[in-house]
């Protein structure tokens, strides 16, 4: 027997038998809601015609590893999943492994966002009461929660825990993200070149994948510094987000006067170029180039139509990368994205010129975000060996000084060109 549940738009699925709790797509749970537990190895042509709405192949694909499921008769097994941790679905709600918590001796812990719940001792048993109680009841489960040994007290989060409360966290302030999620990097430090602008006096329309409470304590920080902001959720390969965040933004604040694309995203898996899958370059390419293009297309002909009230009519300020003319094999479809952005750049600068619209790129190298924590060790002794010559890791405060810079009255007479913020990557040396 299993139990079907919808919640926050997902589809969730307990076997009760096994115990097992599946996070299904839309088109396994509808065929879950069409078998029993005497389903046979061969999905019945009656599910096949019960769901006109699905191509046949895929509904018999769908049953199939719904029987492996059964089949298999898990324990426990927990099943969610997002198709990457750097392009989140809107409303998803998705797991990720965090890096150290520092609280070792009351792991496994499991941390619930942005509700700020930690688990600790977690078992596996214990998933299904977690999905069930937690993330579909919005309930609490105290017996999971750290419990002081002095006082006997339960404590919902970190924030409460009086072994958290007494450290001032420098190396593992950011535990709580995923070390290989660019997106998550976002969420709590990349809103350097945003929060930059805004101390310029700029008003902020940020604009990210995921809901506003993920990325709570960045957006905490631009109303501390006095800094006027609105969040637009959206993903910047989707047309129709795109044009939604420059309505939103033209009715919240009545124009545009500086964009600043600065979408990038990895592949999800570094691989030989020869071995580089379509999908991932469709979807670098979406996202940093397309993106970046049409964008950019659509705050031009807002700028334009403005009447002019500052020196120049507009700033557009690409985030490029070194990697736009530095070799990367392993990771080639980015490489093509980023210099297709440096063309664009000329592109839209040759274009927008006559209209009084400057458009730069700003290039960083080697900057500590997450993107580059993977490989941290192969830069750490680049560094050592003097490959950079200002022999540090870039910060994205370097990018975000630059960026400012050319959205600034000190840069009128310039377009169509690019600064490097690498260290002096970009030297050329004997």
């Amino acid at each position: 027997m299993i139990h079907r549940y919808q919640k926050k738009g997902l589809n969730f699925v307990l076997d009760v038998n096994s115990g097992a709790v599946h996070l299904l797509d839309d088109i396994s749970y509808a065929v879950s809601g069409l078998i029993d537990e005497n389903m046979t190895e061969k999905c019945p042509e009656s599910v096949v015609e019960a769901l006109p709405q699905y191509a046949a192949d895929d509904v018999r694909e769908a049953y199939g590893e719904l029987y492996e499921l059964k089949k298999a008769g898990q324990a426990v097994e927990v099943d969610l999943e997002h198709d990457s941790a750097d392009h989140v679905h809107p409303g998803s709600t998705y797991v990720s492994k965090s890096g150290c918590q520092g609280f070792c001796q009351m792991g496994p812990l499991l941390r619930i966002e942005p509700d700020g719940i930690l688990y600790t001792k977690v078992k596996a048993s214990d998933a299904a009461e977690i999905v069930n109680e937690t993330i579909i009841g919005g309930n609490v489960i105290e017996r999971l929660l750290y419990q002081s040994p002095i006082d006997g007290k339960h404590y919902r989060g970190d924030h409460d825990i009086p072994f958290y409360k007494r450290q001032h966290r420098i190396v593992l302030a950011n535990c709580t993200i995923e070390p290989a999620s660019i997106s998550e990097y976002i969420a709590k430090q990349g809103y350097a070149a945003a929060k930059k602008l805004g101390m310029d006096g700029c008003q902020v329309v940020l604009f990210a994948t995921g809901e506003k409470e993920r990325y709570k304590a960045a957006i905490d920080g631009l109303t501390q510094a006095g800094i006027t902001w609105h969040y637009v959720r959206g993903s910047l390969d989707c047309r129709e987000d795109r044009e939604r965040l420059i309505r939103e933004t033209v009715e919240k604040f009545g124009r545009i006067d500086i964009l600043v694309n600065n979408a990038g995203v990895a592949p999800k898996e570094r691989k030989d170029l020869l071995e580089m899958s379509e999908e991932s370059f469709d979807r670098v390419l979406g996202i940093n180039t397309k993106g970046t293009m049409f964008l950019t297309q659509l705050a031009a002909k807002q700028m334009i139509k403005q009447e002019q009230i500052f020196k120049s009519k507009g700033h557009i300020v690409n985030v490029g990368s070194c990697s736009a003319e530095v070799s990367s094999t392993s990771r080639g479809e980015y490489c093509v994205s980023k210099a297709a952005v440096s063309m664009l750049t000329t592109l839209f600068a040759d274009r927008l010129a006559p209209e009084g619209i400057l458009v730069n790129e700003v290039r960083p190298g080697v900057i500590a975000t997450d993107m580059t924590s993977v490989v941290t060790e192969k830069y750490d002794t680049m560094i050592k060996n003097g490959v950079f010559p200002i022999a540090r890791w870039g910060k994205a405060e370097d990018v975000a000084e630059m960026i400012a810079f050319f959205c600034s009255d000190s840069v009128l007479y310039t377009t169509g060109n690019y600064v490097d913020v690498d260290g002096g990557f970009h030297i050329k040396r004997l």
